[in-house]
């Protein structure tokens, strides 16, 4: 008889006792004589546990006092006001009450908890049970009396609910702490209801429940049923004045006991394969673990697994062996073997006696596999220990031969290109006789596909993996190895082809490579290398590579280093400029791309043509100019430059207003430094040269502006600046 141990236990936080179900006895394992493959399996009631609790119907209850032990608080808030409830919420198991299975619960502010919606939020307690429409039924009161969750300092919080523990042994628990009673809102309640899940069993913990009053002052403690027809309180308080502290009742299903079915199982197999105290059973040759299992209705299912552990009731298992009445042994064993390989007989069971005989065993002879490393007859007897039934069987295996592939080269390239290798010789030994198949990315360049030499070359332009099978044979057992090598791409190399200005040098790069040759190597830095200098280039010319990578080289190919063509630029200006006037200038060259000036005073510009507006002394000097050619990422340059002379031309300084009396004189002054001349001009279509001209014998028809004009001159170009002075003549 075997125990399988796979069953937990409801420990109840508050409660003693354990939980137990009535587990069957089974009886001794069962070897059935030779040719005998059925047998009757009964299930013993009489061994279980006589003080088993079982489980009864919920269709009345017992009310029991026990120990104060209230669970942790915690879980969901619910936020009631006065009078009021709120839910469904989930129980999260099924729970039975009063016959009934229930899956979601409400919670009412006065203290009850209900599985039924639209229950009476009645403050005034009654005694149950009742029918009238102000009792809350369907109904756990723990107690209920008028509560009010809407004031004090913890509104919100008052009342909670949570689920506790692991399936099938949870409990759902709901609590009021520290919650105010109406009209006496600073006088707290603390209590729980505790519903338990398979046994159904409810707890009532209350920690401290005072009196107040109003309303009279009553309340209940008990359970009420959905037609209001049965109540079951605790004595004393059912719509009575009392107060308890620190004080817990037990309310347990007491109806009729509840009888589980006896379902049968293959251990292993969840689905039945009978039911009641006794079935007929046929096991596998290599025998079965059966199993027989008391289950419960779905409102008790956590008796299925909730037990005792120190009643030692647990589910027993019987193993039940038909015997062999004429057995046949089947060895399942390859054909050839190459190395280490195990081989095996058929049918299997733990009672039978396994011996094998054979030339290359190794480890036990004696179980039901064994490991073998060479050919040879392997011969195997199987008896079983309770009945004189008796198997035998035998089998060759031969011995694979042991190919080895030698290869000319551990890789070759994919294009026969500037003296690239493509062919590998592949040379084979191990087994009298070889054929070479399947190629991939390799053609046979040997007639004799049979011989132990073969030559190959690539057929994979951009290189890849080369394999071919590789057959082997004494005659018994054949060997197929596949041999791979690499197949290289040969590099495909890149190289610029760059510009040069005249009589200039540049680099050549490569790319794609790992080393690289050059030619021709004349006026090159160097013949190796990704990067090579072509020096002192004058003409277009073209340079050739090779790279190489892995052993494998490219193609060739080509560079052209062209030289940019150059034309001159020719600037474009006058050479002299008055003082403050504008200096315009610009430059011209044949397929320029651009144009870069350098000037005095830090003059910079990219224009072809250019002007500087009020133009000082300090503009004065040579402007340069680079004419910009350009082909791809390179620029050459030709260069000029232009002359330009600005004249200066300083400002006159005269006598602002000249004011005399009619028949006095006047004396005008101008003055400016190098001025060759001077010119006045005035009302009255006067004009005078020079720089101090006197008027006498004024009169008032003479007063205004006289404008004065200086020229300068630097021998090419001559420049002017005028100023004015005002003439006032007073009359007498």
């Amino acid at each position: 008889m075997k125990i399988i141990r796979l069953l937990a236990v409801i420990v109840f936080a508050s409660a003693s006792s354990m939980v137990s179900q009535n587990c069957p006895s089974l009886g001794p394992d069962q070897f059935l004589p030779c040719g005998v493959t059925q047998a009757t399996l009964n299930a013993n009631m009489t061994t279980c546990n006589p003080t088993a609790i079982s489980p009864a119907l919920t269709t009345t209850y017992g009310v029991t006092n026990i120990p104060f032990a209230p669970a942790p608080v915690g879980g969901t808030a619910v936020n009631l006001s006065d009078d009021s409830q709120a839910g469904p919420f989930n129980i999260g198991f099924p729970f039975c009450f009063f016959g009934n299975t229930y899956n979601q619960f409400w919670i009412g502010s006065n203290g009850w908890v209900s599985f039924s919606a639209g229950q009476s939020n009645a403050f005034t307690s009654s005694g149950i049970p009742s029918a009238a429409f102000n009792v809350p039924k369907n109904c756990i009161m723990g107690p209920w009396q008028d509560w009010h969750p809407g004031v004090g300092p913890n509104v919100g919080n008052y009342i909670r609910y949570q689920v506790l523990g692991t399936a099938p042994c949870r409990r759902l628990v709901v609590s009021w702490t520290s919650i105010p009673m109406f009209q006496c809102t600073t006088t707290y309640g603390t209590f729980q209801i505790i519903i338990y899940e398979s046994t159904n069993v409810i707890e009532n913990h209350i920690t401290n429940k005072p009196h107040c009053g109003w309303a009279g002052g009553t309340a209940v403690q008990g359970l009420h049923n959905l037609p209001g027809t049965i109540g079951i309180t605790v004595p004393g308080r059912n719509s009575t004045v009392w107060t308890t502290t620190n004080n817990a009742y037990r309310y347990t299903p007491s109806g009729a006991p509840v009888t589980p079915t006896l379902n049968w199982y293959i251990v292993g197999n969840p689905v039945s394969i009978g039911t009641g105290s006794s079935i007929v059973v046929n096991p596998p040759n290599v025998g079965e673990f059966y199993t027989c299992v008391p289950e419960y209705p779905a409102c008790y299912l956590g008796f299925n697994n909730c037990v005792a552990q120190a009643a030692n009731n647990y589910p027993d298992t019987v193993f039940v062996q038909p015997g062999l009445s004429m057995p046949n042994a089947t060895i399942t064993a390859p054909t050839c073997i190459s190395g280490p390989t195990q081989i095996s007989v058929a049918p299997f069971s733990s009672t039978n006696i396994v011996q094998w005989t054979g030339p290359g065993i190794q480890g036990p002879n004696n179980t039901y596999t064994i490991t073998i490393n060479s050919g040879g007859t392997y011969s195997v007897l199987i008896s079983n220990n309770q009945n004189t039934c008796t198997a035998s069987s035998s089998v060759v295996v031969g011995q694979n031969p042991t190919l080895t592939i030698v290869p000319s080269v551990t890789a070759i390239c994919a294009q026969n290109l500037n003296g690239s290798n493509t062919s590998i010789l592949l040379s084979a030994s191990g087994a009298p006789s070889y054929t070479w198949s399947n190629f991939i990315g390799v053609i046979n360049t040997t007639p004799n596909l049979n011989s132990s030499v073969v030559n190959f070359s690539s057929t994979l332009p951009t290189g890849g993996v080369g394999s071919v099978d590789l057959t082997g044979s004494d005659g018994i057992c054949t060997v197929t190895n596949t041999y791979t090598f690499p197949i290289i791409p040969n590099p495909t190399v890149s190289v610029t082809s760059p510009s040069v200005c005249p009589g200039g040098s540049v680099n050549i790069v490569a790319s794609n490579a790992t080393t690289y040759t050059w030619s021709p190597n004349v006026l090159l830095s160097n013949n190796t290398g990704p990067v090579v200098t072509a020096l002192n280039v004058n003409f277009t010319k073209v340079y050739s590579v090779i790279g190489t990578s892995l052993g494998c080289n490219s193609a060739t190919e080509n560079s052209t280093v062209h030289v940019l063509q150059l034309n001159p630029v020719t600037p474009f200006s006058a050479s002299n400029f008055c003082q403050n006037t504008t200096i315009t200038f610009s430059a011209n060259a044949l397929n320029a791309a651009g144009y870069e000036w350098y000037g005095p005073n830090g003059f910079y510009s990219q224009l072809q043509t250019n002007n500087i507006p009020n133009a000082q002394p300090a503009n004065a000097g040579n402007y340069t100019v680079n004419a910009i050619f350009v082909a791809g990422s390179m620029s050459c340059t030709t260069t000029n430059f232009i002359p330009v002379n600005v004249i200066p031309v300083p400002n006159i300084a005269v006598i602002p207003t000249i004011t005399v009396c009619e028949r006095e004189s006047a004396t005008f002054m101008a003055n400016a430094p190098g001025a060759q001349s001077y010119t006045w001009t005035g009302p009255n279509n006067y004009q005078l040269n020079g720089n101090n001209p006197v008027f006498t014998n004024l009169t008032p028809t003479m007063s205004g502006m006289y404008t004065v004009t200086a020229a300068f001159s630097n021998g090419n170009m001559t420049c002017y600046n005028s100023n004015a002075t005002d003439l006032l003549v007073k009359p007498i």
